[in-house]
């Protein structure tokens, strides 16, 4: 198979996957599954980097996965994190009743991990844990799956 062809057919399943799936959520009432619509590039283009063009997944002829400089591993956390801040100061320079006790209550009142059995701090810290312990690491696989569909597969294949 060349790549012309792979290439082809890496748009046309990832499109239809994609589609056929999201409109299954819809009709099932599972909207909630959506944002994992975004592995599907990655899984389509294993699958054609694997089984049909009979070609590494990992490595210099793979699809882009590698770890980089390890500065960086340690960079972006940090960068992510001073971003989150400096959003946060703005919005509080542009509307500090945001941040208000009763402006908390109320969205926190309002989130799923809300016990009424514990105090507001407590129901804050957990909604803050939860954000940056179990977020990032559903977050990364659904990026991962664009990236790796997208830019490991696609766009190399399209330069050639």
């Amino acid at each position: 198979m060349n790549i012309k062809q792979a290439v082809l057919i890496f748009i046309t399943s990832t499109f239809l996957l994609t589609f056929c799936l999201a409109t299954l959520f819809y009709f099932l009432e599972m909207d909630m599954l959506s944002p994992f619509l975004m592995l599907i590039p990655l899984l389509t283009s294993v699958f054609i980097q694997k089984a049909l063009l009979k070609q590494p997944v990992f490595g210099s002829k793979g699809l882009g996965f590698r770890l980089g400089e390890k500065k960086f591993l340690l960079a972006a956390p940090l960068f992510s994190f001073l971003f989150i801040v400096i959003v946060y100061a703005i919005s509080y320079l542009l509307n500090p009743d945001l941040f208000s006790i009763e402006q908390a209550y109320k969205v926190i009142r309002d989130t799923i991990t809300y016990n009424e059995n514990s105090s507001l701090m407590m129901n804050i810290l957990v909604a803050a844990l939860l954000q940056l312990l179990v977020a990032p690491l559903l977050n990364i696989l659904i990026f991962i799956g664009e990236e790796v569909g997208w830019r490991g597969f696609l766009y190399p294949n399209l330069i050639l």
